[in-house]
């Protein structure tokens, strides 16, 4: 509906639909998963899904390859063999889709706080801010644990025996300020 409204957010729309494989999959799946996390919450609002779902939709729409997409961490062996201009493209993606987005209908601060966040950590080692866990917003929190629980799944494949293992760690990843109710709604 909201693209409907707007020919750039259409365009960018029609763009993500038409990617394959981990660009697309998993801003679906992270939509369907942050929905599902924050209808166990007291204070989840019909505003709230869609703002989420808006997020997952767009969050990776700047850049070109999986691969870049799937990089959570700036300091892993996978990242010092990538060309600067690669690794700042990581950086600055969540930059770069808020300011693709912050003129189309249904831009809010709560969209570009999920945009500019969703690589944040609890401990504060995530980018592009450092934020610590009790500085992220709860709707945040709810996007980036459900964003980190499907790039796990890509990471050990969709074997459902390892849904165990990827709980675990996010428990001793994501267990700690603003993200401690949301990883129990988990």
């Amino acid at each position: 509906k909201i693209a409907s409204k707007d020919n750039v957010l259409s365009q960018l729309l029609f763009d993500m639909r038409s990617r394959e494989g981990y660009l697309y999959d998993h801003s679906y799946m992270t939509a369907c998963l942050s929905s599902f996390i924050l209808k166990k919450l007291d204070w989840c609002t019909q505003s709230h899904i869609e703002k989420v779902c808006h997020a997952a939709i767009f969050h990776d729409i700047t850049l070109v390859s999986g691969e870049l997409a799937m990089i959570s961490d700036l300091d892993t062996e996978a990242v010092k063999s990538l060309s600067p201009a690669e690794i700042k493209i990581i950086k600055c993606h969540g930059v770069n889709a808020n300011n693709l987005l912050i003129d189309t209908p249904g831009f809010s601060s709560d969209l570009e706080n999920i945009l500019l966040a969703h690589h944040e950590l609890p401990d504060g080692s995530g980018f592009p801010r450092k934020l610590l866990g009790n500085q992220i917003r709860p709707l945040v929190c709810v996007f980036i644990l459900a964003h980190e629980f499907v790039r796990q799944l890509y990471v050990h494949n969709f074997d459902e025996k390892a849904h165990k293992d990827i709980l675990i760690y996010l428990f001793n990843n994501y267990n700690s300020g603003n993200f401690k109710d949301i990883f129990d709604a988990l």
